[in-house]
C-alpha cells in the first residue's frame, strides 16, 4: 500500500469521507465541556463496511443511523490507540458494505473532555466586561478532533451547521 498523503489522521477519507457536518452541542461552562452530537453526511468512494474518525480526549456515548438527526439503529464502534501523540480512533462498523455513489449519515454522540486540545476557557473575571464566561477554540493543526469526532485532515473540506 502506498504511503498516506497524510499521516495525522485516521479517517478513511480514501473510501468514504464527510461532505456536510451537523453540530448540535450543550455548553458547560462549570464542566468546562461540551456535549451533544456530530451527525455526518457521508459520500462513498470506494466500498466499504466501515468509518474512522480521529478523537482526542472525546466520550463517545453512542454511534448511530441518522437521517435528519432521527435516531434509526445504533451502530458498534470501537475506539482505538495506535498513537496517543495524535489522538484516537473512532471506527464505526456499518451493518452492510456500502457501494459507490450512496450517501450514509452516521450520527455521535458525545462529551468533550475538560482539557481537550483546542479549548480555552475564561472564568467571568478573565473577561473584559466581567460579568460572563466565555470559550474559544483554535483547531490549528490537529486539535479540532478534540471539539468533534472528524476526519481530521485538509484534504477532506466540509461544510457544517452549529
Amino acid at each position: 500500500m502506498p504511503p498516506r498523503a497524510d499521516n495525522s489522521t485516521y479517517g478513511n477519507t480514501e473510501e468514504i469521507h464527510t461532505v456536510h457536518l451537523d453540530l448540535n452541542l450543550t455548553v458547560d461552562f462549570n464542566t468546562t465541556t461540551l456535549s451533544g452530537s456530530a451527525v455526518h453526511k457521508m459520500m462513498v468512494l470506494q466500498a466499504t463496511n466501515k468509518v474512522q474518525f480521529d478523537i482526542w480526549d472525546l466520550d463517545i456515548h453512542r454511534v448511530f443511523n441518522a437521517s435528519s438527526q432521527t435516531i434509526i439503529n445504533s451502530l458498534n464502534f470501537t475506539i482505538l490507540q495506535p498513537n496517543p501523540l495524535i489522538g484516537s480512533v473512532l471506527q464505526v462498523t456499518l451493518p452492510r458494505e456500502v457501494q459507490v455513489g450512496e450517501t450514509v449519515h452516521i450520527g455521535i454522540e458525545y462529551t468533550t473532555g475538560p482539557k481537550g486540545q483546542a479549548f480555552s476557557w475564561l472564568k467571568a473575571s478573565q473577561t473584559a466586561g466581567g460579568k460572563l464566561p466565555y470559550m474559544f477554540t483554535q483547531c490549528e493543526d490537529i486539535n479540532c478532533r478534540s471539539v468533534a469526532p472528524l476526519q481530521d485532515t485538509p484534504s477532506n473540506r466540509i461544510t457544517y451547521s452549529a
